[in-house]
């Protein structure tokens, strides 16, 4: 089995990175979430190294455009993919929509959308590993509702449907959000997925895509039901969000959205956002990317403004709201290794550290075992697309020998007894699932 860079990095976050005795990792991303008062900030770092509390999973064939150079495919090269939609490769991380089968909605009547989760059977067996790591698990969203719009419409047609297609276009946003709430309801019978993340970006440099008021009318009901729905299924509702978006954080607010995600926090200043999300919204955030990698930008600059990120959001006076990142496609945007490094050092010394280095050798090991298991075998980090961001010990062998891991099977049953009621669980859903086997509240659901 060939393992591109991202797929490698994302398998060596599953080892154990340093918590403080008694909490784990799960526990210090839901409390920073919750506003509950977490030990230390959490941090996801996919590259250099590949450490973090939280790990992302999904399908592995991903129904959207990108990316025509995993394929195989040369600079200008054009491919469909699931959704019907034609793109021409760039090269990079995202390719470039040049026919779209939705411009005219009209035709929605006979389209038919791909089955998007079916390939998630592939990483379910990564869950208990995940679980064994005590890791916050997120699961990526490959509906991508507004993005996946844009594909399948064209940017000038979406923008113009409220207008001439309004039936049409809420239409198309029903049928995306019955897909988005079969991903939910897929994640949430796992009873190990603590979040769902979804990447759609609403903003440009200086405003909305759109008025404010048309996403009031056409899209934030449609926005709730899926964030209602994660919520019943007991996980958080994480929206990567770019571009410069103030006018949507009362709705997101409104809504219950749990997380933010941008990319672009110096776009709208980190005193705004904190005077706009503090308390109230989670943010997980990078040193912004188009300003970390101007070549002025030097590594004790991209160190400073990690401490100032930190300082500005108010971590302690919020009780928790930040989670330190670095952009996952760092050879997109020209983010070099050494300022990779820096960002994660940076994050380390002002709120997120703890003594001790990540676990990821063992974890590498008992990926090989799992693996195996699966009739695979794990690759080196050698002949990937993108293969100078893989790390690994020259003295770490690809596969090494080990003994039987036993796996839970199943999430852990608590017996019923008193100690149960003295202390719950971080991970209780609080009696809001339905068919739940738990002792302190029959009729509702842990996970």
């Amino acid at each position: 089995m060939k393992v591109n860079s991202t797929v490698w990095a994302t398998l060596r976050q599953l080892g154990r990175v340093p918590t403080p005795k008694g909490v784990s990792s799960r526990e210090i991303v839901r409390r920073a979430i919750e506003f509950d008062d977490p030990p230390r900030i959490p941090y996801y770092f996919l590259y250099h190294p590949s450490a973090g509390d939280m790990i992302i999973v999904g399908p592995t064939e991903s129904a959207s455009g990108f990316s025509g150079a995993a394929r195989g495919l040369a600079i200008g090269e054009t491919y469909v993919d699931s959704w019907g939609v034609r793109w021409e490769t760039t090269g990079h991380y995202w390719d470039h929509a040049i026919e779209h089968p939705l411009a005219d909605l009209d035709r929605l009547e006979h389209y038919e959308p791909p089955d998007l989760m079916s390939s998630f059977e592939r990483v379910r067996p990564l869950l208990p590993l995940a679980s064994w790591g005590k890791k916050y698990v997120v699961g990526h969203n490959p509906v991508q509702m507004y993005e996946t719009m844009r594909s399948l419409m064209g940017f000038e047609a979406l923008m113009m449907a409220p207008y001439d297609q309004p039936e049409g276009l809420l239409a198309l946003l029903e049928l995306l959000t019955r897909k988005t709430l079969e991903v939910i309801r897929t994640y949430g019978e796992t009873r190990r997925i603590h979040a769902l993340s979804t990447p759609e970006d609403w903003g440009l440099q200086t405003s909305l895509q759109m008025k404010i008021d048309l996403f009031r009318e056409y899209y934030k009901p449609f926005y709730r039901r899926i964030v209602e729905a994660c919520h019943q299924y007991g996980m958080h509702f994480l929206w990567h969000n770019c571009g410069y978006i103030v006018d949507m954080f009362p709705d997101m607010i409104d809504l219950g959205v749990d997380v933010v995600q941008l990319d672009q926090p110096r776009l709208m200043g980190h005193e705004l956002l904190t005077q706009q999300l503090g308390g109230r919204i989670c943010m997980w955030n990078t040193v912004d990317i188009q300003w970390s990698t101007r070549e002025s930008v030097s590594v004790e600059d991209l160190r400073q403004e990690a401490a100032a990120m930190v300082r500005a959001y108010d971590v302690q006076g919020h009780r928790g709201g930040f989670i330190a990142k670095h952009y996952p496609q760092p050879w997109d945007i020209g983010l070099a290794p050494e300022h990779q490094r820096a960002i994660y050092e940076a994050f380390l010394e002002n709120g997120c550290g703890q003594d001790g280095l990540p676990s990821s050798g063992r974890c590498v090991s008992i990926l090989a075992t799992v693996l195996e298991g699966l009739g695979r075998s794990v690759p080196g980090a050698e002949a990937t697309a993108h293969g100078a961001y893989v790390e690994r010990s020259a003295t770490q062998p690809a596969v090494r020998a080990l003994r039987p891991l036993r796996l839970p099977s199943e999430p852990r049953r608590f017996p019923a007894r008193s100690s149960w009621h003295r202390r719950r669980p971080s991970w209780c859903c609080r009696g809001r699932r339905a068919g739940c086997r738990c002792p302190r509240s029959p009729g509702s659901c842990c996970a």
